[in-house]
């Protein structure tokens, strides 16, 4: 840590309260000052960061200002706090971004949201934003799926990359030492999962003057946990990893016609699956046939051989006797086995809509993204049933389905899994991913316009006014964050989902760029002040004062 006018300062200070100790029980700081008769930049950097800016000490010290002292620790740390930002960033030609934090924030937070609807843009046609897009692998018709993980894991990859080497660069400077001690360990994630500092000296903070407030406390509760839920949504999604990696598109462009497959479904009033593609046998008499890849990674992850391959109970019929010389030697086998049709929302023939001229890719389209074909929506169907058949019932219910904008809720036929536990994105609403993140965008939402209250009405005086600005920057981006992922939810099924999956990933990526470049950094290096806390001080507990004794004077 360089000597600045604010370490200067800061140092200052600090000798006055080790001689004076009147705040020795408030919190933490006090209790790490004592340990020290003089203070290196590297001890006032750890200091600054085990400081929650509760603010206890300034209404009770008797040299805050206007006493010649002008004694206002709360506002000198954080200064020196601030700067250690910049001074541990990594790499260190990005350090200057902490300067004017909050114009570089909403600046890349513009671009990031630009750069995603340029990419799509560039990759799509610019109707699909404002197409509606329903049912499995949905949000990669819109953003291919290969151009959403590229972008996402490399920004995401380098923000985690630069948040451990500036955590690095903390520890060493602050004195270095083991990092993985089970005790200090153990104490340090306990005191940042319950944030017990931000409880002052127990009573909680004094936001707004002399009077105790557990409000800030709980306000940055609800905002962390919803922080977490979020990360901890994204991770179980993250288990949701291919299963089976079976495209339409594959399958076509080897020469493949549909009824290769499906059969004769000209003949067919009701859609029926047949035990021959349902199982694994089907496929793997077809790939010998063809002289196509057979070994088990074609298909399956190396990492889920087994556990992906499962089927589903559709598809639970034994493996066919289908390698035999005569079935090697079929294109189309004819032992197409039918299974009983599942009973669909709206009865639709194939046998009826066939003789029309209709063509399979006319209703289910080309291979989305996925290489999957679509099953059709109620609009598509209504391009020709506006005028014909409308007085049916089937097309009386179609029409509703179309005028409500709901997707009809077709049952698939054959349903591949295509993940561990059969389900892509976009997840059923009552998916664990789905309620963890919606759970977490609430808590963020509420946390932070709660924390932007407490700023708004707080005393300005211990406050280094100058520094707020990154501190509004990051709530607004968290909440955006937050917001713009709920709306994707709710209004996923609808024209808008182009639009708000465009908006919420550029939100996000900006997020991740500014990671270790924002004041989101604070809980990086706070969190190793107080592993570095519990390492002096074990597993002792901390004596808090009484009330009287923190507002004397």
């Amino acid at each position: 840590m360089r000597e600045t006018e604010a370490v200067i300062e800061a140092r200052r200070l600090m000798a006055i309260c080790n001689a004076c100790r009147y705040c020795e029980g408030f919190c933490a700081v006090f209790p790490a000052m004592e340990l020290r008769r003089s203070f290196s930049s590297g001890d006032l950097s750890y200091l600054a960061n085990l400081c929650h800016d509760c603010r206890g000490c300034y209404y009770a010290c008797q040299y805050a200002p206007p006493h010649e002292f002008a004694l206002n620790l709360p506002q000198a740390l954080a200064r020196v706090r601030s700067e250690t930002y910049a001074e541990y960033a990594w790499p260190r030609q990005l350090a200057g971004l902490f300067q004017r934090n909050g114009t570089i924030v909403s600046l890349l937070t513009s671009l990031g949201i630009a750069l995603v609807f340029v990419l799509t843009a560039a990759l799509r046609s610019s109707a699909i934003l404002y197409r509606p897009h329903r049912g499995p692998e949905a949000f990669y018709a819109v953003i291919p799926k290969s151009v959403m993980i590229a972008v996402g894991g490399a920004t995401f990859a380098f923000a985690m990359l630069a948040l451990a080497m500036g955590f690095l660069n903390f520890w060493r400077d602050t004195g270095g030492g083991p990092v993985m001690q089970a005790r200090s360990l153990l104490r340090a994630i306990s005191d940042v999962l319950t944030l017990r500092h931000l409880g002052g000296g127990g009573y909680g903070c004094n936001n707004r003057d002399e009077a105790y407030s557990q409000t800030r406390r709980y306000a940055h509760q609800t905002m962390f946990y919803g922080f977490l839920l979020c990360f901890a949504s994204t991770c179980v999604a993250g288990f949701y990893v291919p299963g089976t990696m079976w495209s339409h598109r594959t399958h076509l462009d080897a020469g493949l016609k549909c009824e290769t497959c499906h059969g004769d479904v000209t003949q067919m009033d009701a859609m029926t699956s047949v035990k021959s593609v349902t199982s694994m046998g089907g496929c793997m008499g077809c790939h010998e046939r063809h002289k196509a890849k057979d070994t088990c990674v074609t298909c399956h992850p190396a990492w889920d051989i087994g556990i992906a391959s499962r089927l589903t109970p559709l598809q639970a019929q034994p493996p066919q006797a289908y390698t035999s010389a005569q079935n090697l030697n079929q294109d189309v086998p004819d032992t197409l086995v039918p299974l009983p049709p599942p009973v669909q929302p709206i009865p639709f023939s194939h046998k009826t809509h066939a003789p029309l001229g209709l063509q399979c890719d006319g209703c289910h389209g080309t291979p989305n993204a996925a290489g999957l074909m679509a099953l059709p929506d109620a609009g598509m169907c209504m391009t020709c049933h506006a005028n014909i058949a409308k007085d049916k019932p089937g097309i009386q219910k179609l029409a509703e389905f179309e005028k409500s904008k709901k997707p009809i809720p077709w049952v698939q036929v054959y349903k591949v899994p295509h993940h561990i536990l059969g389900w892509a994105a976009p997840y059923p609403f009552f998916s664990i991913p789905v309620l963890l993140g919606m759970a977490g965008g609430i808590g963020m939402m509420i946390g932070t316009a709660w924390l932007v209250a407490v700023k708004v009405r707080s005393d300005s005086a211990p406050a280094a006014k100058d520094l707020l600005g990154s501190d509004y920057a990051l709530l607004a981006l968290l909440f955006l964050s937050a917001a713009t992922g709920l709306l994707l939810l709710v209004w996923r099924d609808t024209r808008a989902m182009g639009i708000l999956l465009a908006l919420h990933l550029g939100v996000i990526l900006s997020f991740f760029l500014t990671l270790p470049y924002s004041k989101f950094v604070h809980g990086i290096y706070r969190s190793a002040a107080l592993l570095r806390h519990a390492a002096e001080h074990g597993t002792e507990s901390y004596h808090y004062p009484a009330h009287g004794h923190t507002n004397g004077g």
